[in-house]
């Protein structure tokens, strides 16, 4: 089995993710559906380029496209596996904001091994290896915890109403109300994997989100657990692909946290739900 040049990879999706910045859409005068179906086709460029120039360096490691259907996914899954996101947190991307990132995870057995996170706006990437720590710009992650929840500084994700149930819209909503007295602040900044970094780097304490978008919290997930923070599904239960939700935070403050988000009704996990 061929050795990783984690450089050579790291280098790769910047130059794709840089890039795609470059091609940044203004959004004036087009339509939601417009900008939607402007990001699938940039992003299936992107997708091409790196599995393409991946499977070049790495033939027995497969690939799986983090947008096909859940069901068929779990059919074409391999010992090992890329997972790509090229866009994470599309709606910045389109309206030429900031907060956006790329993704990109390594997975064996079902389990995820290695993760890159890449923000293009600030230069700044995150990599994380399976019992081998989290780093930043290759600096390693060893953020100092807060033990206190109202001092923390906490974020989520609110769905799109129209793109996602109501369930889950009106589930994140619930969850505001709950944790918003008991925090310092809550901010919503897009890209759940880059959110997820920034529990990593200590930048945010806390980190939630419902509903099933397991491939967009992979490469995050490994960071967080990575810089020594803790990271479980909805239920507080290990996080693995199956996950429905995903709770982040620093190990001092995750039980105060998720006692405070409180825990999910059976309906928001529903088939129906998300």
């Amino acid at each position: 089995m061929k050795s990783l040049d984690l450089s050579q990879i790291a280098s790769l999706l910047k130059g794709i993710t840089d890039q795609l910045r470059a091609k940044m859409p203004n959004p004036a005068g087009k339509s939601a559906a417009e900008l939607i179906s402007l990001v699938r086709g940039v992003s299936a460029l992107a997708d091409e380029t790196l599995r393409r120039s991946l499977q070049a360096l790495y033939p027995d490691i497969g690939w799986l496209n983090a947008e096909v259907d859940p069901q068929e996914q779990q059919a074409k899954r391999q010992n090992r596996y890329w997972i790509y996101d090229p866009i994470d947190g599309a709606y910045h991307f389109v309206q030429g904001l900031p907060m956006w990132s790329s993704s990109l995870a390594l997975v064996h057995n079902g389990e995820t091994i290695r993760s890159f996170v890449y923000d293009p706006t600030v230069g700044e990437m995150f990599s994380a290896g399976l019992g081998e720590g989290a780093f930043l710009n290759g600096k390693v992650l060893s953020p100092v915890s807060k033990s206190v929840l109202s001092d923390a500084v906490v974020a989520t994700a609110l769905p799109p109403f129209q793109n996602r149930a109501a369930h889950q819209h009106a589930h994140t909503l619930a969850s505001l109300g709950r944790i918003g007295p008991k925090v310092f602040v809550v901010r919503m900044m897009a890209a759940a994997s880059l959110q997820l970094a920034y529990v990593a780097a200590g930048r945010l304490d806390a980190f939630w989100e419902y509903g099933s978008d397991v491939d967009d919290w992979l490469a995050g997930a490994l960071l967080v657990k990575e810089a020594g923070a803790k990271v479980t599904n909805g239920r507080g239960e290990a996080f693995s692909l199956e996950a429905q939700g995903i709770v982040a935070a620093h190990s001092q403050l995750y039980g105060a946290f998720a006692h405070a988000l409180g825990s999910p009704g059976e309906e928001q996990y529903s088939p129906s739900a998300v």
